[in-house]
């Protein structure tokens, strides 16, 4: 406990800047309603005809449309439309806009856009000052084709539209394959590799990053690039996919991608453990990863957001109002799922005197692993008309309980409402902070709590962001995290593969 009150004391920034993306909430309106009078073709009237005899109504300046495309459906309560919208239908439409953007004096910025589902202001257009140049959305949701599917070599070809569930639901029922990562139900492909995401699964089958094989790429010039072949294994040249996985559409714009595919487990169990305290999950834990069983999730949600779980629905498999791990056992038998439980249940036994409880019908299993997958509705249902702030930070194993533990300490002392979810498997967690946009004292306070657990975790060797990314939230972080150099060499990648810096800038790297 020393330990984490050190933490506390040394590790918060000086939060008296209000250049944060907080900062702007209260004044949102005021630049919406400056904004509506900055549509392409009253700014470009040329280039706005030019690209309308192209994408005929597939080109939109519709206000409900754009302020649609400048609001995150789930993060920040900021609004900041985009001059136009377009959906485009092929890689070859994606080129020939990205030629006129580039080429255009001035330049105009262009915003990748899937399902609008990212956390860090990703979707928002970039504002730099006076002279901001105008900025349009590329809506790839129209590419939403199956374009191959190999079941033999357990792969598929999609456009970045694709929604993953509704994927998966095709290839468990066709082939008995799924895609091994799953993050919000309404991501599509094309900003889960932006964006690298991963979910509870990743635990067992990796990021995004370990699910994609090759990707097109249309650069900011035009040119259009193949990542790779479909081979699993490859060490040819330098490693592209993980250059553009996880570069939120700031150096090329995903067109298609051959992900690797996972067969359906024969065999699925969840288990529930109630903990009376973090330190016991902590031991808890840490005996767990090192005993070799292979979960395909192990998740943990503290009493707050097991109270709104509750809140929301009344069905709620969990009996306790404690500390909850859930875990997802799987497997090509039953027995071998079995034998995975039994040693975890003798485990959880040396640190929690509650039941052990696991799942043994189909509907049970459905019920108890919903209530993981409900977290962020029911602690939007639970605090209704506020806006919220969701943490992303991981650290390494041996420090997750004294993250966590700083973490809750200073939400004790706060009056926001901050339930936590984590996918404590990997370290990381999410803290929800919620708060009333119009009021400056909630909107300090959200970020300060925020930057508080950032500042916690790297303090612990842990980082900023895990799975949701940098965006524009978290571009002030990566210095101390990864060092000057590292951010200057970032910056140079960028300027060097986009010159006009015209692909999502603001993301990741402030430029000049």
């Amino acid at each position: 406990m020393h330990r984490v009150c050190k933490l506390l004391q040394h590790t918060a920034p000086n939060t008296t800047n209000t250049n944060d993306h907080l900062s702007s909430c209260a004044t949102s309106n005021q630049t919406d309603h400056e904004f509506t009078h900055r549509l392409l073709s009253d700014v470009y009237p040329s280039t706005a005809k030019q690209l309308q005899r192209m994408f005929g109504s597939r080109y939109t300046e519709d206000e409900k449309v754009l302020r649609k495309h400048g609001r995150e459906v789930i993060g920040n309560a900021r609004s900041k439309p985009p001059a136009s919208v377009i959906y485009p239908t092929s890689t070859d439409e994606v080129v020939s806009l990205v030629k006129i953007c580039s080429s255009h004096s001035p330049p105009i910025n262009i915003v990748p856009y899937a399902a609008g589902t990212s956390l860090e202001s990703h979707i928002l257009r970039h504002d730099n000052g006076k002279g901001t140049r105008q900025s349009i959305t590329i809506n790839l949701s129209r590419m939403d084709k199956v374009l191959a599917v190999y079941p033999e070599d357990m792969q598929c070809t999609v456009q970045p539209g694709v929604n993953w569930v509704k994927l998966n639901a095709r290839l468990s029922a066709e082939h008995n394959l799924f895609l091994g990562v799953d993050p919000s139900p309404s991501a599509c492909i094309g900003g889960m590799i932006g964006t690298c995401c991963s979910g509870p699964s990743a635990l067992k089958y990796g990021t995004m990053r370990n699910q994609v094989v090759n990707m097109t790429v249309v650069l900011s010039d035009g040119t259009v690039i193949k990542t790779g072949q479909r081979a699993i294994k490859s060490v040819a040249g330098y490693d592209l996919n993980a250059l553009f996985c996880g570069s939120e559409g700031t150096l090329g714009i995903v067109t298609e991608a051959t992900i690797r595919l996972r067969a359906v487990p024969k065999f699925t169990e969840i288990a529930q453990a109630s903990f009376d305290d973090m330190h016991s999950i902590g031991q808890c834990v840490q005996e767990i990863n090192r005993a070799g069983v292979n979960l395909a999730a192990f998740e943990f949600l503290d009493e707050e957001m097991l109270r709104q779980c509750k809140m929301y629905d009344k069905k709620v498999d969990i009996i306790l109002d404690k500390l909850v791990i859930m875990f997802k056992f799987c497997g090509p038998s039953k027995e071998h799922v079995e034998a995975d439980i039994r040693l975890i249940q003798r485990i959880v036994a040396k640190y929690s005197p509650h039941p052990f409880l696991w799942s043994k019908d189909e509907e049970s299993r459905h019920r108890l692993w919903k209530v993981r997958k409900m977290c962020f509705w029911a602690a939007k249902f639970a605090n209704p008309g506020k806006e919220v702030v969701i943490t992303d930070v991981a650290v390494p194993f041996s420090h997750f309980n004294d993250a966590l533990i700083a973490c809750k300490k200073a939400i004790a002392n706060s009056w926001l409402n901050a339930p936590i979810v984590g996918h404590i498997g990997d370290g990381n967690f999410h803290a929800l902070f919620f708060y009333d946009k119009t009021k400056e004292a909630d909107v300090a306070e959200a970020q300060r709590l925020n930057n508080l657990i950032v500042s916690t975790a790297l303090e612990l060797h842990g980082t900023c962001t895990a799975e949701h990314g940098v965006g524009k939230h978290k571009v002030k972080w990566l210095k101390r995290e990864l060092g000057e150099n590292a951010v200057q060499f970032m910056k140079s990648l960028k300027q060097h593969i986009d010159p006009s810096l015209v692909l999502n800038p603001g993301n990741i790297v402030a430029m000049n």
